[in-house]
């Protein structure tokens, strides 16, 4: 297997295009439900092997390919509101000089503040979730089902 093989350009329309191959929608994406069936040419047995992980319902403390798109690059990309739409960062660092002049003043970019007490809860990471997914569900990024 080579790099092209798994290829995806760093822009929001190209993994849409894999999102919507894979998943119904952007909130199917974001709950983890995978298309039961997907269509492909059995050459790309990639395409078949990461179809069977997505469909897999079991949970893993590891692997977390399920649950995400990754875009490694060989060059650097500018990071502005344009590419992100927000940074979920506890509540105590929104005051930081050095975050208001990098994330807000420099970036442009949304904060949205997360309740902090130096040890993650067992719900942090559906807290979390739930966060996000308002977020996108306000910014008309999803639809709420």
């Amino acid at each position: 297997m080579t790099l092209d093989q798994f290829y995806l350009t760093p822009n929001k329309a190209a993994i849409l295009k894999t999102v919507e191959h894979f998943y119904e929608s952007n909130y199917a994406y974001f709950i983890g439900k995978a298309r039961h069936e997907i269509f492909h040419d059995p050459i790309h047995f990639q395409l078949e092997s990461y179809h069977a992980m997505i469909r897999n319902v079991g949970k893993s403390d590891v692997d977390d390919r399920k649950s995400c798109i990754e875009v490694q690059l060989n060059h650097a990309i500018k990071l502005n509101s344009t590419n992100i739409e927000a940074v979920i960062l506890p509540g105590n660092l929104i005051n930081s000089p050095l975050v208001k002049k990098t994330l807000i003043d420099e970036l442009g970019l949304t904060l949205i503040p997360i309740t902090n007490y130096g040890a993650p809860s067992p719900h942090y990471y559906g807290k979390i979730l739930e966060i996000a997914r308002s977020f996108m569900v306000d910014k008309k990024l999803m639809d709420d089902k």
